[in-house]
């Protein structure tokens, strides 16, 4: 017996895992991801950084396949947070997923609009990323 207990990095790379699988089109679904956010929470495992980023790519992927909307992303950075803390990189896979749900019909330009008044208010530096995930979600919804 070994003793082996999950932490925040067992969890990060199964998160990381599904979403690998998810992008070679495996069925992973939000609803996955909700259980184990909520079994890192009932054994006391801190979400990091990490882990919001990570769940930000499986939703990004989700939105792409027109899963999510860009309301539901915004939302889940929002449960998040109250975990942890979201970085530039947080803000910017946001951004990606608000794009992606905007060609599927599900998103707002008004929600990429409040993503950056949220990193200018955290003092979240912008980056090439975040201007470039701008970018498509300018010309995604321009083309709707």
């Amino acid at each position: 017996d070994y003793n082996l207990v999950p932490d925040s990095i067992t969890f990060n790379s199964v998160l990381n895992a599904a979403a690998v699988s998810r992008e070679r089109g495996g069925a992973v679904e939000m609803a996955d991801v909700k259980g184990w956010l909520a079994e890192m929470e009932t054994r006391g495992v801190p979400v990091t950084t990490s882990t919001m980023n990570t769940v930000m790519k499986l939703a990004a992927g989700m939105a792409g396949d027109g899963l999510l909307s860009s309301r539901d992303c915004v939302d889940l950075v929002n449960t998040l947070r109250a975990r942890a803390q979201p970085d530039v990189q947080t803000f910017n896979l946001l951004l990606s997923a608000i794009s992606k749900a905007v060609t599927n019909g599900k998103g707002s330009l008004r929600d990429a609009g409040k993503v950056l008044t949220e990193m200018e208010q955290t003092g979240v530096q912008l980056n090439v990323y975040t201007f470039n995930s701008l970018l498509n979600v300018l010309t995604t919804s321009a083309a709707q």
